[in-house]
């Protein structure tokens, strides 16, 4: 028989989805304090006037790569779904 627990049995124990990994939350917290540190928003505002193409490639990871949603219609219309993807480079 194989180990561990029988198929169709709930999972107990362990962490909860969507729960944060403890060392994740640590470097967040520990580049927000260098963030605030260095100067905050005023020293990003000034060192991306002076690297306009580091800035912009930087903002640009920040937009989401894919986007999935499904439109529903009213009174039997046809659902609409709209999947927007990275475009290959």
């Amino acid at each position: 028989m194989p180990a561990g627990r029988p198929k169709g049995t709930p999972k107990t124990g362990g962490r909860k989805p969507g729960t944060p990994n403890k060392t994740t939350v640590a470097v967040k917290e520990a580049f927000k304090q260098a963030f605030d540190d260095l100067g905050g928003t005023s020293a990003l505002v000034t060192w991306a006037m002076e690297n306009p193409t580091q800035f912009y490639q930087l903002y640009s990871k920040l937009i989401p790569t894919e986007i999935d949603a499904t439109l529903s219609g009213k009174d039997g219309a046809p659902a609409v779904k709209i999947n927007i993807v990275k475009a290959d480079k």
